[in-house]
Formats: structure tokens, sequence, C-alpha cells
């Protein structure tokens, strides 16, 4: 019988919107970021340091490229990022900005593509239109837009193994797959639509173990999906009621950190959660 993993408050802090985990052998740490209250953080785990650098507007993700530099998907468009001394204002160099991008629209989550490239969702901040697109900035700064139609955008997760993409639409509880090599616009299927029961699905990765690795917004719980028949495998409560993403990393890359949010959530939500923000590190997630 195989053990329960560790879970820790790697970084107890308050996020508003804590999102965007990704490791970065570069800087020897998890790089995320708070959409909300605008900001970068860094967390080295080997020595427990934590970093972070204030933004002039709001960012969905953040990633780091083949050659170690910094892309991010800000509020309005795509930028280079340059890290200077921690506290201090990054240096940002616009990329790349997408047509009708409405001041109301802003960029959600994404992550980096097997081929370099950044795949990063737009949404209605207001959350009240399905306006939201998928773009994938090329690893030579041009933009294409993969799919439309979304209300939230979350992930993408790449399973290179089996050539597919997922694609998450939050608000609709529903988690879509494509070809990976397809090109634009991409063909979706649903691959799974959840219950109203089981929250709904935000941030996530495909793991070491091959899993599909979901974190749920009010559903206080990671799960992980069989990648091919969507079937839930496994599943982790987590001690705050909205988890936002998670991505394997640390030294063996087999630790697992999950970032969450405190935004909307009530004095007694937050009473009764009172790690509700922090980034969190899993460990001892034994193989299936």
């Amino acid at each position: 019988m195989s053990k329960e993993p560790l879970i820790r408050a790697a970084w107890q802090t308050r996020s508003v919107l804590g999102e965007g985990p990704v490791w970065s052998p570069h800087h020897q740490g998890l790089l995320w970021v708070d959409i909300k209250k605008p900001a970068i953080h860094l967390f080295r785990p080997k020595t427990d340091e934590k970093q972070s650098w204030p933004l002039p507007q709001m960012i969905g993700c953040l990633a780091v490229r083949p050659d170690n530099t910094l892309v991010a998907a800000l509020e309005d468009g795509f930028y280079a990022v340059s890290l200077p001394e921690p506290g201090t204002m990054p240096t940002l160099e616009k990329l790349a900005t997408p047509a009708n991008h409405a001041s109301h629209m802003r960029f959600n989550d994404g992550k980096l593509a097997p081929d370099g490239s950044l795949w990063a969702g737009s949404m209605d901040n207001r959350e009240q239109e399905a306006t939201g697109a998928w773009y994938r900035l090329s690893p030579d700064n041009n933009l294409s837009t993969m799919a439309t139609d979304f209300m939230v955008t979350n992930g993408p997760a790449f399973d290179p193994a089996n050539n597919r993409v997922f694609l998450n639409d939050s608000a609709r509880q529903i988690t879509y797959v494509a070809p990976l090599d397809q090109q634009a616009p991409l063909q979706l299927s649903v691959f799974r639509q959840f219950e109203p029961d089981d929250g709904y699905p935000d941030g996530m990765t495909v793991g070491p173990d091959g899993l599909l690795w979901v974190a749920f917004w009010d559903g206080a719980c990671l799960r992980g999906l069989d990648p091919l028949s969507g079937k839930t495998v496994r599943q982790i409560h987590m001690p705050v009621p909205r988890p936002t993403s998670c991505a394997f990393g640390g030294e063996d890359g087999k630790s697992l950190y999950v970032t969450s949010a405190s935004i909307g959530l009530s004095d007694d939500q937050l009473a009764g959660a009172p790690l509700s923000g922090s980034l969190f590190e899993i460990t001892g997630l034994s193989p299936n």
C-alpha cells in the first residue's frame, strides 16, 4: 500500500490569484505569478529563498524559453521579461499583441510547448462573454490564433507521448483535447465534461507519471486523469478551496508544486482555510 503524499505550504502568503507555476533549472527554482496583485515570484526549495518582482499590469503566465530568456503574457499582450534585483520592476519588451484585444480582456494562463512556442489564453476579465482565445507565440515571435470562443482559458497541458494538447474552459467545466501538430484553428474534442460538484478545472500539467494533473477551483483538490480515457486515477485533497495550477519540479523533477488563490473567499472561508493564496509543495507522490 502506497504512502499518502506529503503536502506542505512552501511559501505561506496571501496571493490574490496565484497561478502559472513553472520549474526553471536556470533559476534553480519555481517561478509563479500573482495575476491580480501583479507580480512574478521565485521560490528556491534548496535554500528556501523567496524573491518577488512587482509588475505594472496583470500577468497571466510566464515561461522560460530554451535559451533561458523569459517571455510572458501580460494583460495586453506578449512581452520579453528581464528580471533585475528582487523588489524592483522588471524590464518589459512588447513582442506581440492580438488583434481586437479589447480593454476588458486579459491573458489568464499559458505554457511553453515542446517546440519552444508559448501558448496562452485570453479571457474577458469581467467573465461575462465567451470572447477568450488561445494564441501561439512562435519562437521567432509570430502570433497565431489557435482556438476561440472560450469563457475562462486555463492550461494548456502538453502530452508529447500521445501528440496532444489539452485546453480548459473552466467556466464550462470542460477539458478539450486536440492533436498537438494540428494547424490553426484547432479541431477541439471534449476530453471530459466535469460535474457541477467537481469544481472547475483550472491549471494543469502532464506529469512524469503520464497522468494529466488538474487543479480544481472550488474543488479543493488535484485530480490525476488518465490521458487517454479521461478517468480519474488519483485525487489529492488540498487544504485550500481554490488551488489554481500545478507543475512538477525540484532536483529530481518529482515534486509537485501547486499555486492557489484567495480572491472571492469570504472571511469565514479564509478563517477555515488560512493558507489560501500560498504555494504548496507535494512530495512522496509515488507512481501508479
